[in-house]
């Protein structure tokens, strides 16, 4: 599992958020860049719990140092639903939901 800074456009109207940001402003975030278990291990729950983890690390430790309100990551197309049985929603635009990695976030602010 690997996780990286990043950021969103903040005044996109597909992310639902409690305040209004000036225009441009860039919404600072945590990405989930790569997680994977090896194939003998898939099935046993080891994402879902790798997973739980990072949330519970962002939100906890990380969020509190770099001041970031999202969880992003860009999933492949066969583990949306994956995501969103830990929280995660998809950025609903026809863009986003046609693309091979869809963006998907928790929003650390609600959990």
């Amino acid at each position: 599992m690997t996780l990286v800074a990043s950021e969103l456009e903040a005044t996109d109207p597909d992310i639902p958020l409690d305040v209004k940001w000036p225009e441009g402003f860039r919404l600072p975030a945590v990405k989930l860049a790569r997680m994977a278990i090896d194939t003998e291990l898939q099935r046993n729950g080891w994402g879902r719990r790798l997973c739980e983890w990072a949330i519970a690390l962002v939100k906890e430790h990380v969020s509190r140092h770099i001041g970031c309100r999202l969880l992003v990551t860009d999933a492949k197309k066969s583990a949306v639903g994956f995501y969103e049985k830990l929280g995660f929603t998809l950025l609903d635009t026809e863009a986003n939901r046609s693309s091979p990695y869809p963006l998907m976030f928790i929003n650390l602010t609600k959990l």
